[in-house]
């Protein structure tokens, strides 16, 4: 638990650095996903700050959705939340897309329940964040697609597919 409270620090820390440096555009961004290696779906919502027209960075929250599965004891009905921290260096390819590798950290919340016995386990875990996207360039919004890979002891694969609205922040003074 000390860890985890570090960890949090370090990243508000970082965020609130970032966003006095950012250049005052903002992503917001719901999707679909899929854990490929658990066979789960969820939704994705995030929130990205532009640091420069190449170098974005956000946090992302994963909800997986409960599913059931077949284990050697018993019926399990397993879910997960996800909260990660990527960053993004956007290369366009023409006018209509951009590409982009992704690199981060995540920490997963995971939840397995034996339906027989009310047996519960839970479990979280640090994972170091790895992928690709690609975005097609419009106005402020911006369909997408992430391939991303999640390893510590295991490695999961992620599919995101989903919709950003960009828009920049306006000086009040």
């Amino acid at each position: 638990m000390k860890r985890l409270k570090h960890t949090f620090f370090l990243l508000l820390l970082t965020i609130c650095c970032l966003l006095l440096t950012a250049q005052r555009k903002i992503g917001i961004d719901v999707a679909a996903i899929r854990n490929h290696t658990t066979k789960q779906n969820g939704i994705n919502f995030s929130a990205f700050y532009f640091l420069n027209n190449k170098l974005s960075t956000g946090l992302e929250i994963n909800r997986f959705f409960p599913a059931l599965r077949l284990k050697h004891n018993g019926n399990y009905r397993i879910s997960a939340w996800d909260y990660d921290w990527n960053i993004h260096f956007n290369n366009s390819i023409g006018k209509l897309w951009t590409i982009y590798p992704l690199t981060g950290i995540s920490y997963s919340f995971e939840k397995e329940q034996n339906q027989q016995n009310a047996e519960l386990v839970r479990t979280g875990r640090f994972y170091f964040n790895a992928g690709a996207g690609i975005l097609l360039n419009t106005k402020r919004v911006r369909p997408h697609m992430e391939y991303v890979l999640a390893t510590n002891r295991k490695t999961e694969h992620y599919l995101l597919v989903g919709i950003s609205y960009e828009f920049e922040w306006r000086d009040f003074r």
